[in-house]
């Protein structure tokens, strides 16, 4: 018979249960405790932001073999963040009882002896601290082998806890996802203020070039057919259009939306998210760092637009633009 307490969360037969998955945060905490003839095992689990996967785990003596097993368990579930598993046992008194390690006792006591020698120390052994040292006292069984159903548990409890985790990070990503949709919303509509202001900025710099030049071929009676000065002063006045820029930026914005949507392939389509999506199934696809690579993208042609651009009133929308992309990308940096 096996009992499970997950934060309130139901058992999970198989894999952990992640329906709804989406944006996920790299920040969050999982506890899960399961009870079978065996004992009661514990599972507490935490990630924090990391570029790529590291998980450390922690088990006390008795369950040490386990902690490549579960490594690897929790590497299956996760992509991306840095995990601490801190795994604990706790034996049924009734089912399992507690003995003297005869070969760790007599390790520690040669060893304790040896140290005397060797320092001229003649002093009786403190049993009872002898007692409290690391692998004397184990459970009856536990130096031989962790037996199935104690392997069996402790899955269990790892899956309940992975499910607590995931859920936490699952809600605190949907917090950051709305607050990256208005932002993308305001820079959208900083976009077309921005355009708003292309058709103005590129006559007036012609504008003002044309009559430059032409100051400038009175000045030393300079014969240019009109034509070649019209061509050549089009050439320069193309420099400071801003179209394209804007274009490819309102790609980008879009790119962004349906990734952050759901879209991992960034296509228009069907959303690769689905109500049976998990951690450790293919259509769940960690989207941080394509948000992250979208939005260097999205620096790069506002850069662009305010170094071409020579008109104030762009210049303060290229300003908020680069504000709400700089509260994006701290955001994005958190997520899995």
């Amino acid at each position: 018979m096996t009992t499970a307490q997950s934060d309130g969360l139901a058992p999970t037969a198989n894999a952990p249960d992640t329906s709804g998955a989406g944006i996920r945060s790299m920040t969050g905490q999982g506890r899960a405790q399961c009870s079978a003839d065996c004992g009661t095992v514990t599972v507490e689990i935490r990630s924090v932001n990391n570029r790529g996967i590291k998980v450390s785990v922690r088990t006390p003596d008795s369950l040490a073999d386990l902690a490549a097993t579960v490594e690897t368990t929790v590497r299956k579930w996760v992509h991306r963040g840095s995990f601490t598993v801190n795994l604990t046992w706790r034996p049924k008194e009734t089912s399992t009882a507690v003995k003297v390690n005869t070969d760790v006792v007599s390790s520690y006591f040669r060893q304790i002896k040896d140290a005397q020698t060797h320092c001229g120390v003649d002093q009786d052994i403190d049993w009872v601290g002898l007692m409290q040292l690391p692998g004397v006292l184990v459970s009856d069984g536990a130096t031989d082998r962790v037996d199935q159903t104690l392997r069996d548990l402790v899955n269990t409890t790892l899956r309940h806890a992975v499910d607590a985790l995931d859920q936490m990070r699952q809600r605190e990503g949907a917090e950051m996802a709305a607050s990256l949709t208005s932002d993308l919303g305001r820079i959208a509509g900083h976009v077309e203020t921005i355009k708003g202001f292309v058709p103005d900025t590129v006559q007036r710099y012609r504008d003002r070039l044309e009559s430059k030049v032409r100051s400038a071929i009175d000045a030393y009676d300079l014969k240019i057919d009109s034509i070649d000065l019209l061509r050549e002063i089009q050439i320069y006045a193309d420099r400071v259009d801003i179209s394209e820029e804007i274009t490819r930026l309102e790609s980008h914005l879009k790119l962004f939306g349906q990734v952050l949507g759901g879209d991992s392939l960034g296509q228009n389509g069907p959303s690769t998210s689905s109500s049976t999506a998990g951690p450790d199934s293919p259509n769940h696809s960690p989207a941080g760092r394509r948000l992250d690579f979208v939005i260097q993208e999205m620096v790069r042609e506002t850069n662009t637009i305010g170094s071409k651009a020579s008109n104030a009133d762009v210049s303060a929308q290229v300003v908020e633009v680069k504000c709400a992309l700089e509260r994006m990308r701290e955001m994005v940096q958190n997520l899995e």
